[in-house]
């Protein structure tokens, strides 16, 4: 199965996928579908589902469904030109590893997606319906459309997970927060001034939920903690940068009017400052860069509301809150700035907050409604947090391959820990969707630097999940 799939996932790297526009991977999917004569249904969010009948004697079996997304996080580094529209993924491989050029893997979740089409051609399994979801990295919004009353499955088995000794079966509750607001204009009056683009680039990237507690800070806070410090009056023109909801912004650009005068002072102090974010969050690759712009605007921020936003980003608290134990290894609350726009009279922001409770979870909307209560507000999601019970029949036989089949068949002693994960995951739609008693759990192949242009996968580590699958489905 590990051949078959790692084949699948190259072809699958050639289909751009980026949220809303999944119809070419969908087409893919359709033509295996109709080439081995299964059924399979599309709804209204373009989810669609493959229904694979059991082999002849399992069909009393408990059907499972096998469920990962097709969309993918679309970054690249700050040199690429890749078009997430139609260009495809440049996917290497070396003796331990999948990476891509300049870009973003997509070995979350396009390695799921090579796995449940190579299980199609497995010899003996139960029933299986598969369902592969579109937009779930925006917000999960395939869920508010899904057929539930197509589905009979029991057993739901996810592979969104990025550790191939851990078996993840609670997650945390998420909501996305935006603020925005017209802010006044002043105009340049006649002084002699250098219009500059300030830029921030190649912090570590990181996934806004899994590496929050990894030291990878935010360019956006570290942008305005420097346009805080400064001691000139420099005017604010544009504030802007936005990727995916979550990553960690790893770069960042700001536009600023500077006087011929302070121009010096400015250069030393951004030059010092990014030697700063080096040796305090550990980032060598960090990058700062100015660039002069001849033509130059003639309006800019007012400077008091220039001086309110940037004290109420910096204070907001973008990082970790709060953490489920006192060793703090797993996170349970936190915040991630992912939008920031100030430009043309119109500021607009963009919290994700994620929380193991779901009080909690509404506390910390509170607080960021109460820090920008001159501004409009808009929430999305407050999806709850999700736990299962760990006597469920699905774990113990996953438990039971990881430490006892893994080590008589291959050899390897490998130890399976019972796991949260700080980010939300879309087996708990699912089973909410379906309304009965359900199985579920999420496992998967190590991933590194996800949502990330360093993004990596461990070939061994997909052969052994790989596996695990097939050994589980037999």
């Amino acid at each position: 199965m590990y051949n078959k799939a790692l084949n699948i996932f190259y072809e699958l790297a050639k289909i751009p996928r980026k949220s809303w526009h999944e119809q070419k991977i969908i087409q893919y999917i359709q033509q295996i579908a109709d080439k081995k004569n299964l059924n399979y249904n599309i709804d209204l969010a373009d989810n669609i589902i493959v229904f694979v009948p059991a082999t002849f004697w399992r069909e009393a079996e408990d059907i499972i469904m096998l469920q990962w997304h097709m969309d993918m996080v679309c970054v690249k580094e700050y040199w690429s030109d890749h078009d997430f529209l139609k260009d495809p993924i440049i996917v290497s491989e070396n003796d331990w590893w999948l990476d891509a050029t300049g870009t973003t893997l997509w070995s979350d979740n396009g390695i799921g997606i090579a796995m449940m089409l190579a299980c199609i051609e497995l010899e003996s399994h139960p029933w299986l319906e598969l369902i592969f979801t579109s937009r779930e990295e925006i917000w999960l919004l395939w869920a508010s459309e899904l057929d539930a009353s197509l589905l009979r499955w029991k057993i739901l088995l996810n592979l969104d997970y990025e550790d191939e000794g851990d078996i993840c079966i609670w997650c945390a509750g998420w909501a996305r927060v935006e603020f925005s607001k017209k802010y006044s204009l002043e105009r340049e009056r006649g002084e002699k001034c250098n219009e500059i683009i300030l830029e921030i680039s190649k912090m570590k990237w990181g996934h806004s939920g899994v590496d929050i507690n990894l030291g990878r800070w935010n360019a956006i806070v570290s942008m305005a903690e420097f346009l805080n410090w400064l001691d000139i009056p420099v005017r604010l023109i544009a504030f802007v940068w936005g990727v995916a909801m979550n990553a960690i912004p790893s770069q960042c650009n700001v536009k600023l009017l500077v006087k011929d005068e302070e121009y010096a002072y400015l250069e030393n102090a951004f030059k010092n400052f990014i030697q700063g974010l080096w040796e305090r969050y550990d980032c060598p690759d960090v990058k700062g860069e100015i660039k002069n712009i001849e033509k130059y605007s003639d309006s800019y921020m007012d400077i008091s509301e220039k001086s309110s936003i940037l004290h109420a980003i910096i204070w907001t608290n973008t990082w970790v809150i709060d953490y489920i134990d006192e060793v703090k290894e797993f996170v349970s609350d936190s915040k991630n700035l992912w939008i920031l726009s100030i430009k043309w009279g119109m500021m607009n922001l963009d919290y994700c907050v994620r929380s193991n409770n779901n009080d909690s979870r509404d506390q910390i909307i509170e607080s960021l409604e109460s820090t920008f209560e001159e501004y409009t507000c808009n929430i999305t999601g407050r999806y709850p947090w999700w736990q299962w019970t760990k006597d469920q029949t699905s774990l113990q036989k996953i438990k039971w391959i990881y430490e006892d089949e893994i080590k008589a068949v291959r050899g390897k002693d490998l130890q399976c820990t019972i796991v949260n994960v700080h980010a939300w995951l879309e087996c708990w739609v699912v089973g909410a969707r379906l309304g009965r008693p359900f199985e579920a759990i999420s496992i998967g192949p190590n991933i590194y630097w996800a949502h990330s242009p360093k993004e990596r996968c461990e070939l061994k580590s997909i052969e052994l999940i790989a596996w695990v699958v097939e050994k589980f489905l037999s």
